[in-house]
């Protein structure tokens, strides 16, 4: 039983990191513009995670829950580059009508 737990733990931690990964991604690629520096930046963060399946199950629990709430700190971040990107184009449409 405590290894259908393990092994459940060890895949959903995958699925967040994955998804951090891809949050990641998407914030660099729009910051920087450059989708290699955007992937190389979603492959460092995925290292840790190559080697899960080596740690103990406490710290495979933990990095879970230090999982999500990193994945929660990249929802609320992707969520500010929206906005600032938003309030930009806005500046920009505001300041070519001026201009007219």
């Amino acid at each position: 039983m405590a290894m259908v737990i393990r092994r459940t733990f060890i895949k959903s931690t995958l699925a967040v990191s994955f998804s951090i990964s891809y949050l990641l991604y998407l914030i660099a690629r729009a910051s920087f513009g450059s989708g290699k520096l955007a992937f190389v930046i979603a492959l460092l963060q995925l290292y840790p995670y190559f080697l899960i399946e080596y740690l103990p199950t406490g710290q495979v629990i933990s990095l879970f829950f230090q999982s999500l709430l990193l994945l929660l700190f990249a929802i609320f971040v992707l969520l500010i580059t929206y906005i600032l990107f938003s309030f930009y184009k806005l500046y920009k449409m505001i300041k070519t009508s001026v201009l007219k």
